[in-house]
């Protein structure tokens, strides 16, 4: 499935996995059909700020249309449980515009609901759910976070040239 939900907790990583995921295209070292992809974001928030249903639609359009242009973008929808919310008219009509694009895979998407917004806004809706790979992220170990430590300890010594200790 070319679209995917990152489903944990606030802090958990979900947004460090996308930027990593955006470095890794930039330097090419991604699997073949990622290859010559760029990530772009968009915040749902942001998107409806200020307009009115009709200019929500011209705006998605537009975003629908250079996305298919480019032909090379995964987008990157960190709010998209606010697709499905059932509050304000400015969501609705977003969702009634993306539903399509979604289900027909025109090209790439990844969300990362928390897991409370999952269940309550995504899961019931299964049509929408299906459209996408779950993929769970949890709390890293004790050790994980020690080793993320001492490589980003090592990036640091490197680009700074600084010497960071354990202590």
């Amino acid at each position: 499935n070319p679209n995917a939900l990152l489903v944990g907790e606030s802090g958990v990583g979900k947004e460090t996995i996308v930027a990593h995921l955006a470095q890794e295209l930039t330097k090419d070292k991604v699997p073949p059909p990622l290859f010559d992809k760029r990530l772009v974001a968009i915040h749902l928030s942001n998107l409806v700020a200020g307009a009115s249903p009709e200019e929500l639609h011209r705006r998605l359009q537009e975003i629908v249309r250079e996305i298919s242009l480019a032909g090379n973008i995964i987008l990157f929808v960190p709010d998209i449980h606010n697709l499905l919310k059932t509050s304000g008219t400015a969501y609705l009509s977003a969702a009634d515009a993306l539903m399509p694009i979604i289900m027909n895979n025109l090209f790439p998407i990844i969300g990362a609901p928390d897991p409370r917004e999952f269940k309550t806004s995504l899961e019931p809706r299964s049509d929408f759910v299906s459209a996408f790979e779950v993929i769970r992220i949890g709390e890293i170990t004790d050790e994980e976070a020690e080793k993320v430590l001492v490589y980003q300890a090592m990036v640091l010594e490197r680009t700074h040239r600084v010497l960071v200790t354990f202590g």
